[in-house]
């Protein structure tokens, strides 16, 4: 109703409305501006609108591509909602938060750029897992998570990162678990069993006899018969038992399969006879094999009789039957009794002197009973010539000798004036230009004493006095000329003699010469002892007392003698009294600059006492009997005073003896001209069968035919016909020219037997065997040495040398019908059948590479000529050892070469073939070319020499 409407707002408005009670303050009694609010509220909402607009247009809409999707994304220290899948963010870098039970918190830093649209991804990591490792069989085993150690097995691996890992479970002597495992991670445990299986193989061996000890390696297995296990690989297996030769094998282990060895029977330990005779040098054979000369040691088979015979000419042969138990050495001491032969000399004049061998006989009239070897007799007296001759008796004829000695008027007559001069020098061509010498007549007369032949007539005088106790020649006829001037290389009493001049030749034979600023005095007198020696300025005079005979004839291996001297220093106011004590101790060939010249090595030990002083003073001397003379000495306190080497002997192209100078004008009643040298005997007989020719040791060499053919980059083209060795120089062949040498290097394997190889020498050592065995066939040397050096080749000679590079490789490469080959067997690598010597199985205990399954017989090098020859009818091209080559090594020309030689310098020497020290394809190649400079347990030479 309206009336009742009013009523109430009436009664509203007289109503009291109660109102905060606010206490009067500053600002109670200020009046408020009065604004225009509106307006303000609508600036103010426009400017949140700007506002708003303007950071919509600045964000970004950021995704993030979560793994995994279930993680909690925050971004944190800036506003930035999120709408929908998308957020807002503004430009810049910002700190992102993600979190999800099981995983590592990611806390990463992202950078917003200007792109509208943007996706950043975010992958957590997941906790570590566990692994919980189960073994069988049941043992202790070791794991491996991506090879690094994690722990022991059975048991728990904690921390084990999530994602794809290796696992290697790891136990001796069984082979490892591998295998490959998702971890989980996140905390789990996940569970793994390890099946490990044996590593090892079950042995099975036996011996006969039973009881030896078995190794692998150097480890102790047990006694045979025996059951062992062996762990899985290539393993050395040993039986050895005391008193046999140790067997050996090597073999590959599988694990799993059983080794089953039941059948290796050993082989009782050689024994060894030790051969030595009275005289030395005597020929050894046992069951008709030839072992050595005496003194002599070699291998025989155990309890079993072997028939030995020494042989030795001018001796009885002896024969007798020995047996050695094995392991055993049976040393063998012989005496050979002389073959005697009867001589009769019958001497004019009767009364004169007869010496055999430098011992006194009495007598020049006599009958004597002589051993059947060559003996050198002089008949002497005063007042005649010496008379020197080489006689050799012959069992069962009695030889009569009839001497009759010129006096010195008929001598006088006889004696041909000296020659203007001594060639100096031959030019490389060599024999051609040689002056000629004539061979003296057996039986010559000579005033040469006992131990002096023709030859050491020209050389004796320039000898070294004190070290050698050696003088000149008896009489003027064994010196050069008085006034002559001779260059000379050497010391004479420590004094270094470059120019030497023989002043005056006395009556009794002495000789006084100038050596440098030095008189020497040298004695003709039986002992040959230098007398005195002044410097020119008097402080060094120093005399000897000839009293000591320091050399004791004939020589002889093993022989011993001794003798006084005395010398007087009057500058030192003092005097020497000495004991000489030597012994002979071998006999060979000795290189000099000559070549090699056969000489005894004899060994002296001098007791010197000087007043109160007592010295002992050791020397080794190299004395050759051809030439009566020391070639060479040293000594062992004072190397640089006592050295000395025997020069001027000439080269191998025939130089004279000594280069000198013609005397000053004006008569000497002395001179007399040297005797020549003794012109060399001929050669024996060389057979040429079938293109073969032989050499003077046996040695077989085959024609090779002219060829033409390719040589790397080059064509070759050999005209010149040569020879080629059959086989490669034994170390029996060797010896003969250097009866010290020792052919070693390959451990436990005998290298230096007589019919192996030589090795273990240089090239200049091959070069002077060569040297040696022309002069021996009297061929001229095709090397010109000189101190041991190779200085020059002489290309036209026909001596024996080194086959060059294309001679080698022609008739290692070529066939006479087909084409060149690349091995010395048919096919490629490996080598078939039994071809050659190479690195087999047999040498895998010394050798790091061997030929697997390759097996010829040797560790090391075999006998000479032991495998087939090739299609050329030559032993060993490939494998045995390989060959020194006359070529310098360097590069292979491109062209065309005829007959070669090699580059005319160089720091090393070629070497061609294989050994037996080889197992690669490459090395056992035809065409394998090397270098080297020096000596290798796997390298010799074989012969080589031109036809014409």
């Amino acid at each position: 109703m309206p009336g009742s409407d009013e009523t109430s707002a009436a009664a509203r408005r007289d109503t009291l409305e109660p109102v905060v009670f606010r206490p009067p303050g500053v600002l109670s009694g200020m009046r408020w501006p009065r604004l225009p609010w509106p307006r303000i509220l609508i600036v103010t909402t426009l400017l949140v609108a700007a506002a708003i607009l303007v950071y919509l247009f600045s964000v970004r809409a950021v995704q993030f591509d979560v793994t995994p999707s279930h993680a909690e994304v925050e971004v944190a220290g800036v506003p930035a909602p999120r709408i929908g899948g998308r957020w807002l963010m503004l430009a810049g870098e910002h700190r992102v938060l993600a979190r999800a039970e099981g995983y590592r918190v990611l806390d990463q830093r992202i950078r917003i750029t200007g792109e509208p649209h943007q996706m950043h991804a975010l992958v957590l990591i997941p906790l570590p897992g566990k692994l919980d490792v189960a073994v069988t069989p049941s043992l202790e085993a070791e794991i491996l998570i991506d090879g690094i150690t994690a722990g022991p097995a059975p048991g728990l691996i904690k921390e084990v990162e999530a994602g794809m890992r290796e696992i290697v479970a790891r136990a001796p002597r069984h082979l490892d678990f591998i295998t490959r495992m998702e971890i989980v991670g996140k905390g789990q445990t996940q569970a793994l069993t390890a099946t490990l299986l044996p590593a090892w193989a079950e042995l099975s061996i036996a011996s006969e006899p039973a009881g030896a000890r078995v190794l692998n390696g150097r480890d102790v297995l047990g006694v045979t018969p025996l059951r062992a296990e062996l762990l899985q690989g290539s393993r050395q297996l040993t039986v050895e038992l005391k008193g046999y030769k140790p067997w050996s094998r090597r073999i590959d282990v599988v694990a799993g399969q059983p080794v089953n060895i039941p059948d290796v029977r050993l082989q009782k330990d050689d024994g060894y006879f030790m051969v030595t005779s009275e005289p030395a040098g005597a020929a050894i054979t046992m069951d008709g094999v030839f072992k050595g000369e005496t003194p002599v040691r070699f291998a025989v088979t155990p309890d079993k009789a072997h028939a030995l015979a020494a042989m030795k000419t001018g001796f009885l042969p002896a024969r007798l039957r020995h047996k050695v138990g094995s392991g055993e050495e049976l040393k063998i001491p012989l005496t050979l009794a002389p073959e005697l032969a009867a001589v009769e000399f019958v001497t004019t004049p009767a009364e004169a002197e007869l010496l055999v061998d430098g011992v006194a006989r009495g007598n020049a009239s006599q009958r004597l009973e002589l051993p059947t070897h060559e003996h050198e007799i002089i008949v002497r007296k005063p007042g005649f010539a010496t008379y020197r001759m080489e006689l050799t008796p012959r069992k069962g004829v009695i030889k009569r000798v009839q001497i009759r000695l010129k006096t010195a008027a008929e001598m006088a007559a006889l004696t041909p004036p000296p020659p203007p001069t001594l060639a100096p020098a031959v030019p490389a061509q060599g024999a051609a230009s040689r002056p000629p010498r004539s061979a003296p007549t057996a039986g010559a007369s000579s005033a040469l004493p006992p131990q002096w032949s023709a030859e050491a007539q020209r050389n004796a005088d320039l000898m070294m006095a004190e070290i050698m106790r050696l003088g000149p020649a008896a009489s003027a006829q064994g010196l050069p000329a008085p006034g002559r001037r001779y260059t000379y290389e050497g010391r004479i009493l420590g004094v270094d003699c470059t120019d030497w001049t023989v002043k005056e030749i006395r009556d009794n034979g002495d000789a006084i010469s100038r050596c440098g600023e030095y008189t020497l005095q040298t004695s003709a007198a039986h002992d040959h002892n230098a007398l005195r020696m002044v410097r020119d300025n008097g402080d060094i005079e120093i005399e000897f007392e000839p009293h000591a005979q320091a050399l004791r004839l004939p020589l002889t291996v093993g022989k011993r003698w001794s003798g006084n001297y005395h010398v007087s220093m009057r500058e030192l106011g003092e005097s020497l009294e000495a004991r000489a004590e030597c012994t002979v101790e071998a006999e060979g060939p000795v290189e000099v600059p000559a070549g090699a010249i056969p000489a005894f090595r004899i060994a002296c030990a001098d007791h010197v006492r000087v007043g109160t002083r007592r010295v002992v003073s050791r020397s080794t001397r190299w004395y050759a009997p051809s030439l009566g003379i020391f070639i060479k000495g040293v000594n062992a306190e004072d190397p640089g005073r006592w050295n000395f080497a025997l020069t001027g002997l000439g080269d191998a192209q025939g130089v004279a003896p000594w280069q000198d100078e013609a005397p000053a004008a004006g008569p000497s009643s002395q001179i007399s001209a040297p005797i020549p040298a003794p012109q060399p005997s001929a050669p024996p007989p060389v057979s040429a069968e079938d293109g073969i020719v032989r050499s003077s040791l046996g040695q077989e060499l085959r024609r090779m035919p002219q060829a033409e053919f390719r040589m790397g980059r080059a064509q070759v083209t050999l005209a010149r016909p040569y020879y080629l060795g059959l086989r490669e120089v034994s170390n029996a062949e060797y010896r003969r020219f250097n009866s010290a040498h020792a052919s070693r290097g390959a451990e436990g394997q005998n290298l230096n037997g007589e019919h192996l190889p030589v090795v273990n020498l240089s090239w200049e050592a091959a070069a002077a065997y060569c040297n040696w065995l022309s002069r021996r066939e009297s061929l001229p040397p095709f090397y010109q040495i000189r101190f041991g050096r190779v200085i020059g080749i002489n290309p036209e000679a026909v001596g024996y040398r080194l086959p060059t590079e294309a001679e080698w490789d022609f008739a290692a490469r070529i066939p006479p019908e087909g084409e060149a080959q690349d091995f010395a067997w048919l096919g490629a690598f490996p080598p078939r059948g039994r071809t050659g010597n190479y690195a087999d199985e047999a040498a895998q205990g010394f050798l790091a590479r061997v030929i697997t399954g390759y097996q010829d017989g040797f560790a090391a090098a075999a006998p000479v000529g032991s495998f087939p020859p090739n299609l050329r009818g030559l032993h060993d091209l490939a494998g045995n050892v390989s060959e020194w080559i006359h070529d310098f090594h360097g590069e292979l020309p491109a062209g065309g070469l005829r007959d070669p030689l090699g580059p005319i310098g160089g720091r090393s020497h070629v070497v061609r073939g294989s050994s037996w020290a080889h197992a690669g394809a490459t090395e056992l190649r035809l065409d394998y070319r090397a270098a080297a400079d020096s000596p290798r347990r796997d390298l010799g030479f074989r012969l080589a020499r031109y036809a014409e």
